[in-house]
């Protein structure tokens, strides 16, 4: 018995530590993130986006609040009055045997209680109709709302990657270029301490070591920085730790496709088609206000009249009433109104048409201009790889030179700025490169391309 009690105690608590540590390995991964995966979680989760959708519910109630006005009206009303003084009406005498002389009689009782049912039937309204079919059209733009504000925060978080991927390449130049002077540091050192070296060489490089070591702190400073932009854009925990996984440097080759395409499907030129959409529509609606208008109602009800409060007495008389009745109403003359709408309307189309073409051909402007910036960084990019290359072999030459006795210190660092120089144009490249990239992607609308 006593086995069975440890040996069911061992398996439970093997269950416990198991599933605490797939619980931390599953938070650890739940910080990683590609590009892509960036893009996802902030799309599932920016507030922007939580508000567009909000503006997409809001607008189908207003269609919903539009179809209310085809459905039929229903009215129950209960009406009670106290008439302190009856009215009074003017009857020619002969009714009373005076004749030639009018006489004033007062009509009707002090108390009348009434209880109405009304019903209404809208049955055709033309403007109603049209009013509709603008609000379909509306609902359209929310929807495109929406996509724009996707593309943005997509671009956001796309950027602050970049950026903060670029800062941890740099942070690698730079932790390998720290490797390099302290291995220099260790020979010229040694050499000193045997009186083949001076101490002004070795102090200059003690100082560029030490500018090293500053620049790869504010680097650091900086990537945590950007991790923070990133975190935000992303609606992210801020107090989270978060891994970056995409390498942009081997990921550079990845748009090719979209860089050589004139497709243009930018959310701003649609929005602009559906504004000018919106405007035809209000053409016919306010047109639609020459059209007239029928409905059907229908009326049913109790009334009593009496001197004495006693409506519910047994002795008390109440009576029906009922009325049906078809109402059309026509338009004849609204002192040329509507013209006027219609006119300015006109105006406004034409004014959306123009602003189309301008920025149908702005937007090929800029993606050919986009195009040929990726094009060009990404050549100066491989230039700039084979600078690095060139620019370390000089300096392992020269390193060697110098520890032979062959070569000054001076040449030596002069060796070194070149390669750190041809670093910096590589990272400055890479830079403009997936910033053009973005440019591209912003321009024609592909956001896809990196959200997918």
């Amino acid at each position: 018995m006593q086995t069975f009690k440890f040996y069911k105690l061992t398996l439970l608590t093997l269950f416990f530590v198991g599933s605490w540590f797939f619980d931390v390995s599953a938070q650890a991964e739940a910080g990683k993130f590609s590009l892509k995966e960036a893009i996802s979680y902030g799309l599932d989760n920016h507030n922007s986006i939580q508000k567009s959708e909000m503006e997409i519910i809001k607008t189908k109630q207003r269609v919903n609040e539009a179809l209310a006005a085809y459905l039929p009206q229903l009215n129950g009303s209960v009406g009670f009055t106290d008439n302190l003084v009856l009215p009074t009406s003017i009857l020619p005498g002969a009714i009373f045997g005076q004749p030639g002389q009018d006489v004033s009689v007062q009509f009707g009782t002090q108390f009348n209680l009434n209880a109405v049912f009304d019903a209404s039937q809208l049955i055709y309204n033309q403007t109603l109709i049209t009013s509709l079919k603008a609000l379909k059209e509306a609902n359209s733009v929310v929807q495109l709302n929406k996509q724009k504000v996707q593309e943005q925060v997509a671009n956001d978080i796309a950027a602050a990657y970049y950026a903060a991927q670029l800062s941890t390449i740099q942070k690698g130049i730079i932790d390998a270029n720290l490797l390099k002077l302290d291995s220099l540091l260790i020979i010229v050192k040694s050499q000193l301490v045997n009186g083949f070296a001076k101490k002004i060489d070795y102090n200059r490089l003690q100082v560029t070591h030490t500018n090293l070591k500053s620049d790869l702190q504010n680097i650091e400073l900086g990537y945590q920085m950007q991790l923070t932009v990133l975190k935000y854009f992303m609606s992210y925990p801020l107090d989270s730790a978060i891994v970056l996984t995409t390498d942009i440097a081997k990921d550079i080759e990845n748009d090719s496709n979209l860089i050589n395409s004139r497709d243009i499907i930018s959310i701003d030129l649609k929005m602009l088609q559906a504004q000018r959409r919106l405007t035809e529509i209000n053409i016919d609606q306010v047109n639609a206000g020459y059209f007239p208008t029928l409905s059907f109602n229908f009326r049913y009800g109790y009334q009593a009249q009496q001197n004495e409060i006693n409506f519910f007495n047994k002795d008390a008389n109440w009576f029906a009433f009922s009325s049906i009745g078809l109402n059309l109403q026509v338009p004849i003359f609204d002192g040329l109104n509507k013209k006027y709408k219609v006119d300015q309307l006109k105006i406004q189309l034409k004014q959306s048409s123009i602003d189309e073409d301008n920025l149908s051909e702005a937007l090929k402007m800029q993606l050919i201009n986009a195009q040929s910036k990726v094009a060009l960084n990404k050549i100066n990019v491989e230039q700039q790889k084979n600078n690095i290359a060139m620019a370390d072999e000089i300096y392992e030459t020269t390193r060697i030179q110098f520890r032979e006795g062959f070569t000054p210190m001076t040449d030596l660092l002069n060796a070194e700025t070149a390669v750190r120089e041809a670093q910096t144009n590589y990272l400055r490249a890479l830079a403009q490169v997936k910033l053009a990239e973005l440019e591209v992607i912003k321009v024609s609308g592909n956001i896809s391309s990196i959200s997918k």
